[in-house]
């Protein structure tokens, strides 16, 4: 009889031994889910270039009044293929598609890495990152830009230059709200 009374415990005991084993793998699925998600949180903390939200926030800074020129500020292109619009960016902004337009550095230009197309009868600017490349970004703008229609408009330019080339891109981006004698020709030519 003792030694049944002892089986049985045993019988017990290893079933009471594997539901606590499936528990302790669920607590650890969880924990580990759990830091994965801050641990993702944590890099995009320490790299936050995604250049949509980078360019918007930059626009939003400026959106409504005259800027030549915000801090520049680094993005990395890093997936070839993928298109940024003016529609993106002026999502979350006092702008609209059309008074926003991207140029580039005759340095940047050169690599190909980015190309720019306007579709939608100019209303529309597509930025398609041809291969990776880290750029330098300035915004700047004007609420009442002189255009070459006659009136008057806000135009607002995203310019992408080389990495480092800071008065370059500057320059790329306060020339091109500026225009040749004060006046902006609609659409802005992006040469990118």
């Amino acid at each position: 009889m003792r030694k049944r009374g002892f089986n049985h415990r045993m019988k017990r005991g290893q079933a009471f031994e594997t539901i606590m084993m499936v528990i302790a793998v669920i607590v650890a699925l969880a924990i580990l889910g759990f830091l994965t998600g801050i641990l993702s949180n944590l890099g995009s903390m320490f790299n936050p270039s995604d250049p949509v939200k980078t360019m918007t926030s930059a626009l939003q800074g400026i959106a409504g009044q005259y800027n030549s020129g915000t801090t520049p500020q680094v993005l990395a292109f890093n997936s070839p293929g993928q298109t940024i619009d003016t529609n993106q960016l002026s999502q979350n902004t006092q702008l609209l598609s059309n008074q926003i337009y991207f140029v580039c550095t005759e340095a940047l230009k050169k690599t190909g890495a980015i190309s720019v197309t306007n579709t939608n009868n100019n209303n529309v600017e597509i930025l398609k990152i041809n291969k990776k490349i880290t750029v330098e970004m300035v915004a700047c703008g004007n609420p009442s830009a002189t255009t070459n229609n006659g009136g008057s408009q806000p135009v607002y330019v995203i310019a992408l230059g080389i990495n480092g080339d800071t008065s370059g891109t500057s320059s790329a981006c306060y020339n091109a709200f500026t225009g040749s004698a004060g006046t902006v020709s609609i659409p802005i030519q992006s040469n990118c």
